[in-house]
């Protein structure tokens, strides 16, 4: 099936998890190769739990039977493609600070409902779980020789103000906001974007400019991006060309300008340059280290290591639930949780786990415990989703390796036909009623309901085919033969092992 692209990667703020449970989906993933044999007892024993009791009780009276026919005829497939290939998953165990992320989600999720201090705005009180930062950051990925390497999306300087960001809501990857527990507004946060006055050695400037070389466009020109300029680096006439430097020390923030420099012997002309603005305050911010998971929206980003420099404008404080966040003997930081606390929140309806299953940890303190649970399940979730993806990337592997000659009508009509009845049904039960995903009132709000008056449109957003080239009933046809040919790529192996 063709589909037209749709949305673009979400930015470094993308949410990881719900606050009240532990989430493995915030776990870091190391990429595995692993070598997958396929043999006759897998298939039997996958075709025996699953799709044989579907055949046999569904399609007893149907024409085709998969195990009795001349798969040959239907599956192109040789055995050195379905024999002893490797398979690349991207995944990885769970991090060390997983559980840590879990339980500040946790706490966060029992902060009280109004902030303490009126709700004023502190500069003086440390961050904590729950709380509200308001915060600027740069973030940036590291390459092999260690230098920085900048990725779109990762920083918040060009907005007209600082993010704000909830300590616990897992709205920033894993490890982001454990960085900014205990630490205090820098001072001076206020002025940390300065958009007046005049260029200094001391600043850092975010210029934007077109660039052309001997009055032609460069392959390297820019336009209408900002660019991070160091001035106090000594390379900055090096990387923007010579006399750069000395053209913007001491010009006017926000005005335009024109001028040559030398680069490479050659010559190069700035156009409707611009220092947009500019901060003194990056050398002062805090560095975190964070990372992205292994299904994060960009590939670019996804399992990779991240730094953030954020500087902390102010914070809206919160009273959360009594813990410790200090060193272990590892001097690794850990949340400490107290006794009560954990044995209220196992005794809440919704816990997944009782106070008796939890004393079945290790751990001299209820809460010590808790950790050694949330340890193990973050695991069980990794080695459950490990063996998820080995069973999807297999199945992907298959359908891109077999041909499949042609298709048994009666399997792919009865199939469509389930689907069809199913989009139909729910058509008419609903009276074309569906969830408003986009907001079309424009009330700002994303959970109404909306009605639509002919079964086509009802379709395509009961099936959520918005970026699809064909029809919705192509599309219904086009799973239909999926799973078809997933079924004859299985009894086609099992026959011929």
């Amino acid at each position: 099936m063709k589909k037209s692209k749709a949305m673009t990667d979400n930015e470094v703020t993308a949410a990881q998890s719900e606050k009240t449970r532990l989430s493995w989906s915030s776990m870091n993933k190391k990429k595995r190769v692993i070598t997958v044999c396929v043999s006759a007892l897998l298939l039997l024993t996958l075709a025996a739990a699953i799709v044989l009791p579907i055949v046999l009780l569904s399609e007893k009276d149907a024409n085709f039977d998969y195990l009795n026919a001349d798969l040959s005829k239907y599956v192109s497939f040789s055995e050195e493609d379905y024999k002893n290939y490797t398979l690349d998953i991207d995944i990885a165990a769970p991090k060390d600070i997983d559980p840590d992320v879990a339980m500040l989600n946790m706490l966060a999720s029992d902060a009280a409902e109004e902030p303490s201090f009126d709700g004023a705005l502190k500069k003086n009180v440390a961050v904590t779980p729950g709380d509200v930062v308001y915060i600027w950051y740069r973030g940036y990925l590291l390459d092999e020789e260690g230098e920085e390497l900048l990725v779109s999306g990762m920083c918040n300087y060009g907005n007209t103000s600082p993010t704000t960001l909830t300590i616990g809501s897992g709205s920033f990857v894993p490890g982001f906001e454990l960085g900014l527990l205990g630490k205090l507004p820098q001072s001076g946060s206020s002025s940390f974007k300065i958009t007046s006055g005049t260029v200094t050695e001391q600043q850092i400037a975010y210029v934007s400019y077109s660039l052309l070389e001997d009055g032609k466009a460069s392959d390297s020109a820019t336009k209408g991006k900002t660019v991070r300029v160091v001035m106090s680096s000594e390379d900055v006439d090096k990387d923007m060309g010579e006399g750069f430097k000395n053209v913007v020390l001491g010009s006017e923030i926000g005005q335009k300008m024109d001028f040559d420099v030398k680069k490479s012997g050659k010559t190069y002309h700035y156009t409707d340059f611009t220092v947009d603005f500019v901060t003194e305050k990056e050398a002062d911010s805090y560095t975190i280290e964070c990372y992205f998971p292994y299904d994060y929206s960009s590939t670019t980003l996804a399992n990779e290591t991240a730094y953030f420099e954020v500087t902390i404008v102010n914070t809206q404080v919160y009273e959360v639930p009594e813990y410790s966040y200090a060193p272990d003997e590892n001097g690794k930081y850990r949340f400490n949780l107290t006794n009560d606390y954990v044995a209220r929140k196992v005794a809440e309806a919704e816990s997944p786990i009782t106070l008796e299953e939890l004393n079945e940890y290790e751990g001299e303190e209820l809460w010590q415990k808790y950790r050694a649970y949330a340890v193990d399940y973050l695991q069980k979730a990794y080695e459950e989703n490990l063996k998820a993806m080995v069973e999807e990337e297999m199945w992907n592997y298959y359908l891109e390796k077999a041909t499949i000659l042609k298709y048994p009508e009666n399997k792919v009509s009865k199939i469509y036909r389930e689907y069809y009845d199913d989009v139909l049904y729910q058509y008419e039960y609903t009276a074309g009623g569906v969830t408003d995903y986009f907001d079309e009132d424009g009330d700002g709000e994303y959970d109404d309901i909306i009605y639509r008056d002919n079964i086509d449109d009802f379709a395509v957003d009961y099936l959520g085919i918005y970026y699809y080239e064909e029809t919705w009933q192509e599309v219904l046809r086009g799973l239909a033969e999926d799973l078809v040919a997933e079924r004859l790529i299985l009894y086609y192996i099992m026959v011929k092992e």
